[in-house]
């Protein structure tokens, strides 16, 4: 080893040992092609499946930490997933092949909603945004839905009035998705599914068991020796393979330890090629090269998904809406859908959940009770597609598919199955088997496609015809709401009291005598704490309680459930700038008996929610009708129910 070696080892050997230690990725920028999102073939569809899995591809560059598009509802399956569902025909194969599409309650702040657990779908992006076991470049911005705010005008829905919106819409609204690292153009979008999703994809050639952890040291490894290099024009070639050899065998595996054989395998033997590592974007990157699509290969597979926004419909009473974000021409396909298929529609009735004690292990287990009879039906049945000749329902996934609203006989665009000549066809294979065998199958293989019926405008909101089946259904339901609830009272639910107390002070036990909430509504804030930095008395002297500052959450990127608890506010000052502060209690360690008191809380750090079965989606007589879907649609092998 030559003297120069040396001298450039000792210096850097510790410069690369501690950025071995930064777990920093590096994203790279690619071309924008004028489409913002593809839906397309998703990278990770096997060689042997004979139906594409269909993924979001990036049209253009999207930086770290920008908002992704399409903002989605998210639709909560409020205590599906228990015994008494399972043990209903075609209930374990539906209950296994939707599990596949939901997140958790806590993603989207359901957690109250049932007592079993309420996680939610979320077509567009929180179904078409695929899982990588090594690599993810997105996760879902939970402040977004989280602390979603409804002006008490937008939907014509005032505190403490009867609606007929209430109850017939998902609360859950803005579901958004974050990028977590630079996305080039032409990337397929990855969702960051947690750990426990890790290593579950075996049987898919394009998952492998290397962490992504190990992705990000190899980055770094290439990263400095490339600038160490640059720094030293003069190596010669063998001097280079030298130094190489040196990081890789003996600095690597003192650091990284067992995980530096997989890493030392992610970077290329030849020093020439770690220039090439970083203009790919990094080992990963350079791992996959063909997992960035070019703007040719989506033009030919993929749909470009450009033509709705969002906003609030023009139609009374419909809530949120799609709107054409470009002109659209005449027999146009304005989007393509993938839909989800449920077998049997009886598994969305819902039964009060109660806990009954096991005498035999003393514990206590979950019981429907069906004495009263259903609560109901499940809110996603307003959202997914059926025919009364059918069991089987159906529910688009394509972005902002479900903001598509009623126009009647007046609408501006149909529904039909994606053709052969479409760009995404569907096998008329599954058109021909039975429901029974439809349940069977644990993919999401048929594509419908929404048709411009004539020419629209941009801005103008996009509409189809839910159907006479619905119609009725509607009709039935608004007349029987004018004469039980047209202006009179209605409970106020979490919804009304985020409104009622945004520019209002929450109630302390001096004034919620006078001011008391409904007994269902629960007072939650957002809190980081730590020790009181002033040395004053660290314990609630009449109740025995630590007591912690307030720390945060500071921005808005920080709000999520894992900061969120329950909490009894115990007073409250004037605080210039946050307008009040509060002191509050609350459960924040592992043992749920035990209380802590938090001073300092901002005014904007707290905010409500529904107890268990006492929101709006659990009204007694709320509306409740798929969309009808027309009768060219439904083959005689789906018409069961005749």
């Amino acid at each position: 080893m030559t003297s120069q070696f040396s001298l450039i080892a000792t210096k850097d050997v510790i410069w690369v040992i501690l950025l071995l230690l930064s777990l920093s990725t590096i994203g790279v920028l690619g071309e924008n092609d004028g489409c913002p999102m593809w839906l397309a073939p998703s990278y990770t569809t096997t060689l042997s499946a004979d139906f594409p899995k269909y993924g979001l591809f990036a049209g253009q560059a999207y930086k770290q930490d920008s908002i992704l598009p399409f903002s989605e509802l998210a639709i909560p399956l409020i205590d599906f997933f228990a015994d008494f569902n399972r043990g209903k025909p075609h209930g374990s194969d539906v209950l296994e092949f939707l599990e596949n599409y939901l997140w958790t309650q806590e993603k989207i702040g359901s957690m109250w909603e049932g007592v079993i657990s309420a996680p939610g779908i979320i077509p567009g992006i929180g179904v078409l945004a695929n899982y990588h076991s090594t690599y993810s470049n997105a996760d879902f911005l939970q402040a977004s839905i989280l602390l979603r705010e409804t002006k008490d005008d937008e939907f014509k829905k005032k505190p403490g009035e009867a609606n007929l919106i209430r109850g017939a819409v998902t609360p859950y609204s803005n579901a958004t998705l974050k990028a977590t690292q630079h996305i080039p153009a032409g990337m397929e979008i990855f969702a960051d599914f947690g750990e426990v999703w890790d290593g579950n994809l075996t049987e898919n050639i394009y998952q492998d068991k290397i962490h992504r952890y190990d992705y990000n040291i190899a980055d770094e490894i290439v990263n400095k020796m490339v600038d160490l290099y640059e720094k030293h024009p003069g190596l010669s070639l063998d001097m280079k393979e030298d130094i190489m050899d040196f990081m890789l065998q003996k600095v690597l595996t003192t650091v990284a330890g067992p995980n530096a054989k997989t890493i030392n395998s992610l970077i290329p033997d030849n020093p020439r090629k770690l220039k090439k590592v970083q203009e790919a974007g990094g080992t990963f990157m350079y791992r996959y090269r063909d997992m960035i699509r070019t703007s040719e290969w989506l033009e030919e597979n993929g749909f470009c998904l450009d033509t709705i926004r969002h906003g609030v419909s023009t139609i009374p009473n419909a809530g949120r809406g799609a709107f054409a974000a470009r002109d659209i021409k005449e027999g146009e396909i304005i989007t393509i859908t993938p839909m989800v298929h449920i077998a049997d529609k009886d598994l969305l009735t819902m039964y009060r959940i109660e806990f009954v004690e096991n005498e035999e292990n003393d514990t206590e287990e979950a019981e429907y009770d069906e004495s009263e009879g259903p609560l109901g039906k499940q809110i996603l049945l307003n959202y997914a597609f059926g025919h009364p000749e059918s069991s089987m329902i159906f529910v688009p996934t394509g972005p902002q598919v479900t903001l598509i609203n009623n126009g009647a006989k007046d609408a501006n665009a149909r529904v039909k199955w994606a053709e052969s000549n479409d760009p995404m066809e569907n096998p008329s294979s599954y058109l021909d088997l039975s429901v029974d065998d439809m349940a069977q199958v644990k993919e999401s293989v048929l594509m419908m496609k929404v048709v411009a019926a004539r020419d629209i405008g941009v801005g103008e909101e996009i509409t189809i015809n839910y159907g006479n089946s619905w119609q009725k259904a509607w009709d039935s339901y608004e007349e029987k709401w004018k004469i039980t609830k047209e202006g009179k009272p209605h409970p106020l639910k979490a919804e009304d009291l985020r409104i009622m107390y945004k520019n209002k002070p929450l109630e302390t036990p001096e004034t919620i005598e006078d001011n008391p909430y409904p007994d269902d509504i629960l007072t939650l804030c957002f809190l980081f704490t730590d020790e009181r930095p002033d040395g004053k008395q660290m314990t609630n002297q009449e109740f025995g309680t630590e007591i912690n500052q307030f720390v945060g959450p500071t921005k808005y990127e920080a709000y999520d459930s894992k900061s969120l608890y329950l909490v009894s506010v115990l007073d409250r000052m004037e605080a210039p700038g946050f307008f009040y502060n509060y002191t509050v209690r609350a459960s924040l360690g592992d043992d749920e008996e035990e209380f802590a008191d938090v001073v300092d809380v901002p005014h904007s750090a707290c905010t409500f929610f529904d107890s268990h079965y006492s929101s709006d989606i659990h009204l007694e007589d709320a509306f409740r009708h798929p969309i009808g879907m027309p009768e060219s649609l439904i083959p005689v092998s789906w018409r069961n129910l005749r």
